[in-house]
């Protein structure tokens, strides 16, 4: 999980522990913590990768 928290992605995971992707998402799908930080990260790498033509969804938080 310290991989995913890290922000590797499932490919990478699975890269380096051998495992199917698959099996890695699995893995992630079930121990992976749901956490507002984690989703507020998403959306910041999501709204960076999509460039300023984008309007934020809602006020980021700190």
């Amino acid at each position: 999980m310290q991989m995913a928290l890290a922000g590797a992605t499932v490919p990478q995971i699975a890269a380096i522990a051998g495992w199917k992707i698959g099996y890695a998402q699995s893995i992630i799908d079930t121990y992976m913590p749901r956490r507002r930080d984690s989703a507020a990260q998403a959306m910041n790498a999501w709204e960076a990768a999509l460039g300023p033509s984008v309007i934020p969804l809602a006020p980021r938080r700190r």
